[in-house]
């Protein structure tokens, strides 16, 4: 009996310290918003962001990453140069190394789904009597890069370096052979983190 009643005195301080304990590691919620340029075929220029949740002093080590832009590209046909234009959706996953992985900061890699679309127009071109329209459209599975974010403050800079393998979509108005499918990249996303 006397055992008991101890341990029932002993229980509110045990919950007490859970509390305590919990309180001292919040849940917390970080976001970094950023303009993103992204250098490849097609290039792309539009915002980005970034989301994770951790409790402060756990071991962090991931995010969500959305990319929303406008892309660009050159096509050369016909003996000619066309600019096109559309836009480009990435989301995926980042994974953070090294001392700072906790922080969301520091050295990354991430593998991102892409989807992008590129219209190009021609009125005039040499030897075509009604000019050039035609769609290109693709999707990536294999996408990754590797990059260091740097935070200063609440502004973070982000460069990154990688690769994209595009499977494209049945295109109108040329062939698939007309577009590589293994391109580099090389972006560069600056924002702030809150």
């Amino acid at each position: 009996m006397k055992k008991i009643i101890f341990m029932a005195m002993l229980l509110p301080a045990m919950l007490f310290a859970q509390e305590e304990k919990a309180a001292e590691k919040p849940n917390l919620k970080k976001y970094t918003v950023s303009a993103n340029l992204n250098l490849s075929d097609p290039s792309q220029l539009g915002g980005s962001i970034e989301s994770f949740s951790f409790k402060e002093g756990d071991k962090f080590n991931g995010s969500f990453v959305l990319n929303v832009s406008s892309t660009g590209m050159r096509l050369e046909k016909f003996g000619g140069k066309m600019d096109g234009s559309g836009f480009g959706i990435e989301l995926g996953n980042r994974d953070y190394y090294g001392k700072t992985s906790h922080l969301g900061k520091g050295l990354y890699s991430e593998n991102l789904l892409a989807y992008g679309s590129v219209n190009f127009e021609q009125d005039m071109i040499p030897g075509v009597q009604d000019g050039f329209d035609a769609k290109y459209s693709y999707f990536s599975l294999i996408n990754p890069s590797i990059g260091y974010k740097w935070e200063i403050g609440r502004f973070s800079i982000d460069p990154s370096a990688g690769f994209n393998w595009k499977w494209e979509f049945k295109n109108d108005g040329f062939e698939n052979r007309d577009i590589d499918n293994f391109v580099f990249k090389f972006g560069l996303k600056a924002g702030f983190t809150f």
